[in-house]
């Protein structure tokens, strides 16, 4: 009589050969860019840009966002230096005192500015200041026709890191007109010693980029409709003047115009 075979414990299969194992599917990542909730209705066609999606170039009637949008306007600078603060001013007419959740990729909102009997509709693509978004922050300023580089007013540091946003600007973008914008100047009011930038350094470095300079403050308002309406009405006066070049048959690739002014030279 052959050996007995002895039963499986429970919960064990019986002998023979094993199943090949199973493959591990790969993780998959999901990525999400958390905005901190706002009061009151958001204006139409405003909205965070999908991370790392690659918005249209220029403007000249695209459409972002469902909106139509004439000229496209790209903040950059430093982490914290306040150009969320300044688009939440621009676009919704307020300030938030709370702490602000850091910008991933970018956000994007649609601001209809008046120029004389025209309007213009600037899309405004507010970027991550941090340095670890380098590299997605210039798919965001591709074919601008303007570039608002902001600095903290109390920072010294961080004027020295909009010099380098420049220097993107002039290698990458030559037909995109620049404009320098110091942030916080509230804090100045309160303590002049705040200081750490000073007006005539910058109104110095303003001039040798062909820059127009405006500081500002998200918290009272001061100067930032002045510095929309300026790139309103710079992009207004360009047009009228693009359209009269060509009908006398200029040639548009010289840039005779100062908002195609050449930023190439050092």
């Amino acid at each position: 009589m052959g050996p007995r075979l002895r039963p499986a414990p429970a919960g064990r299969p019986p002998c023979g050969p094993r199943a090949p194992p199973r493959r591990a599917l790969p993780l998959r990542t999901a990525h999400f860019r958390h905005t901190p909730p706002a009061s009151g209705p958001a204006p139409l066609g405003s909205g965070p840009a999908p991370l790392g999606a690659a918005p249209p170039r220029g403007g000249g009637g695209a459409r972002m966002s469902g909106r139509r949008v004439d000229a496209k306007v790209v903040l950059l600078g430093q982490e914290g230096v306040g150009k969320s603060s300044l688009v939440e001013r621009c676009a919704h007419g307020r300030f938030r005192a709370g702490p602000y959740q850091n910008t991933i990729g970018a956000a994007f909102v649609a601001k209809v500015m008046t120029v004389g009997d025209q309007t213009v509709t600037l899309g405004i693509w507010d970027t991550a200041g941090s340095e670890r978004y380098e590299a997605m922050s210039r798919i965001y300023y591709r074919g601008a026709r303007a570039a608002v580089v902001c600095y903290d007013l109390t920072d010294s540091g961080s004027f020295q890191r909009a010099k380098f946003w420049v220097n993107e600007l002039q290698n990458c973008e030559e037909g995109c007109r620049i404009y320098l914008c110091g942030t916080k100047s509230d804090l100045l009011e309160e303590d002049r010693r705040k200081r750490g930038v000073d007006f005539h350094d910058v109104q110095d470095y303003a001039d040798e980029i062909k820059a127009d300079l405006f500081e500002t403050s998200s918290k009272t308002g001061q100067s930032v409709d002045e510095l929309f309406q300026k790139v309103a009405e710079d992009y207004v006066n360009f047009s009228a003047f693009q359209v009269m070049t060509e009908d006398k048959g200029v040639n548009l690739s010289q840039r005779s115009s100062p908002y195609f002014y050449s930023c190439c030279h050092h």
